[in-house]
């Protein structure tokens, strides 16, 4: 992909094969629920998933720079909602010290705790709040679309199961830790997230199925 230059800033165009995408409508609608979507919204998903590929014009952060060194400074988006997830976020920050990282979460409150990793800040939604749900699924495609991670790690919710389907698309590798405090069983995400998590994993060793979710521990 050659970036090409537009009113002085550097865009790249983004070929996404949408067979890639085979069930991200249908997933997405049932999980925030069709209410939330105007129609005009369905429809343009849709027509989208019909294609068998389409350019995406995203802006790009770094001057240009030969490929591998441009896959190489792709960072990781750690995102997930606040709270106790938040908090499971936090505990895996030693897994990635060394490396380029970008935050995502529902709160600015949180930037400090980052300081100077980038923190970005998506709409709160839950599916009580459905159109909110609706934004922070947008907010999520644009994030990912802009950062270009190279992987995506989360311990929920809704954004993390987000950043997980839109990072898969763009072929970053894909890690969802479900949260601790689902010791009964998964969470909606986290039951929904399996088909593009390259990691799908438990804290919970007696919630393991044989094609996934495994188990390798806890963060607390």
């Amino acid at each position: 992909m050659e970036p090409r230059s537009c009113a002085g800033e550097l865009f790249t165009e983004i070929y996404i094969p949408f067979h890639l995408m085979d069930g991200l409508v249908e997933e997405s609608i049932e999980l925030i629920g069709a209410a939330a979507f105007p129609a005009a919204a369905v429809s343009y998903l849709l027509a989208l998933t019909a294609a068998p590929e389409i350019c995406i014009v995203a802006e790009r952060w770094n001057a240009p720079m030969k490929s591998r060194t441009r896959r190489n400074r792709r960072p990781i988006l750690a995102i997930s909602s606040g709270g106790g997830h938040w908090a499971q976020l936090m505990c895996l920050r030693p897994a990635w010290e060394e490396l380029r990282v970008v935050y995502a979460t529902v709160s600015d409150g949180y930037r400090r705790e980052v300081h100077p990793a980038p923190l970005f800040v998506v709409p709160d939604g839950n599916l009580q709040t459905k159109a909110a749900l609706l934004r922070m699924c947008l907010s999520v495609l644009a994030l990912v679309l802009r950062v270009r991670p190279a992987a995506v790690v989360t311990t929920g919710a809704a954004p993390g199961f987000f950043g997980v389907v839109f990072g898969k698309v763009i072929g970053a590798k894909t890690v969802w830790i479900d949260s601790i405090a689902n010791a009964d069983e998964l969470s909606l995400s986290g039951r929904k997230v399996g088909r593009f998590a390259d990691a799908w994993l438990t804290q919970w060793e007696h919630l393991t199925a044989a094609r996934g979710p495994h188990y390798r521990g806890s963060v607390l």
